[in-house]
């Protein structure tokens, strides 16, 4: 592994490559990749990859977010298009996690691709955002550079020096069109202190919404929620799913038991996007909710349940992320122990046409004790995959 320093160059030779971005410490930092082109400069909205936009339109660059302390950037470099120069890859300290935290509180930072290694030092402490590693083009062929730069004032001035627009800065008039809308960074994190967030319709409707479980995939003990033989390695499989109400007093499951993954185009128009039994996918587990059927959607309650391994909340160190288009990304980190073995997140209300979204992070034995505490009066039998 060569050592690069700040400053340095170094050849890129193959196409295909993984960028792995680790921290230490206590904060939560964020991973973002800017697309720049000639100019040094986003085009727009697509050419930011970040927590919110995990993959640009070519799928050139993708994000995959394993836990707080590590990312991974997947490049495919042939696809980046001809208009792209440079990509930037940065990392932010998350200010809604830690108002005052700083990237000293993250050290030691640490950068991977191909046979090379960074580790970038803040030069003052103040700093809470950095510009890790530049990719460029020259001659044809993609090269990196070690880069290192730290910004005092976070997120906000090194997203601007990329032509990003932040939201909370638009002035209060709208841009006359064609100027697209400012992208918003401003990542929303639940908390007991602030639990509940509402997503305005506005005039359109709302797109697909998009619900992601992420854990760490760290070592469990042996045996599993329903009994079941843990993985040869230890490591912790959590299932994502939800309760459903719609509007017309229907109810049920989307979960990977009894496979009712549900469906998009029909009732209960809320499908699970698979069910990683390995718990080797980096990018977690998918819900999608065809926002523009939420109309006929009463309330959705998004829960976890660890199947295998001994149940131990504190090690999964798991967060949902609830994205909608036009709004800022929810986040509701599961930060509370527990011995239980189910885990109800959050709960997405219709209240007059808009999305509720409530943090609820409550544990319980299993799948009915929910049901009661949620009042949704199913029958529940045991299930398998």
């Amino acid at each position: 592994m060569t050592i690069l320093l700040p400053g340095q160059n170094a050849p890129l030779t193959q196409q295909d490559a993984e960028m792995v971005v680790s921290f230490g410490g206590r904060s939560v930092v964020d991973v973002s990749a800017y697309l720049l082109d000639g100019s040094g400069k986003v085009r727009g909205d697509e050419d930011m990859v970040f927590y919110g936009q995990t993959a640009n339109p070519s799928r050139s660059v993708r994000l995959q977010v394993s836990d707080t302390r590590r990312a991974v950037l997947s490049l495919d470099l042939s696809r980046v298009p001809e208009a792209i120069e440079r990509i930037a890859v940065c990392a932010a300290v998350d200010k809604t996690a830690a108002p005052n935290g700083t990237l000293s509180d993250a050290l030691p930072i640490e950068v991977e691709i191909a046979a090379y290694r960074f580790a970038p030092v803040p030069e003052r402490s103040d700093i809470s955002a950095i510009t890790l590693i530049e990719l460029y083009r020259r001659n044809g062929a993609w090269k990196l550079r070690a880069v290192g730069q730290g910004f005092a004032g976070g997120l906000k001035p090194l997203s601007q020096l990329y032509g990003v627009d932040i939201a909370e800065d638009a002035p209060a008039a709208p841009p006359a069109p064609p100027a697209p809308s400012p992208i918003s960074l401003s990542k929303v994190s639940l908390s007991k202190a602030r639990p509940t967030i509402d997503l305005k319709k506005g005039s359109g409707s709302f797109g697909t919404i998009a619900v992601n479980l992420n854990w760490n995939r760290g070592a469990a003990p042996k045996r599993g929620l329903f009994g079941a033989a843990a993985r040869a390695d230890g490591a912790i499989d959590l299932d994502l799913a939800c309760l459903y109400e719609l509007a017309d007093g229907s109810k049920g499951a989307v979960q990977a038991l009894g496979k009712r993954f549900g469906s998009l185009d029909q009732p209960p128009f809320i499908k699970l996007a698979g069910d990683d039994r390995s718990g080797d996918a980096a990018e977690g587990e998918w819900l999608h909710v065809a926002g523009a059927q939420w109309s006929r959607i009463r309330r959705v309650l998004v829960y976890a349940f660890i199947y295998d391994g001994v149940p131990n909340w504190a090690a999964t160190d798991g967060v949902v992320t609830i994205g909608v288009a036009n709004q800022p990304p929810v986040e509701v980190r599961l930060d509370e122990g527990s011995g239980l073995g189910l885990c109800a997140i959050g709960l997405l209300e219709n209240v007059g046409g808009d999305i509720r979204v409530s943090r609820e992070v409550r544990y319980f034995e299993g799948a009915s004790e929910m049901d009661r505490a949620y009042g949704w009066r199913m029958r529940w039998t045991a299930g398998s995959k």
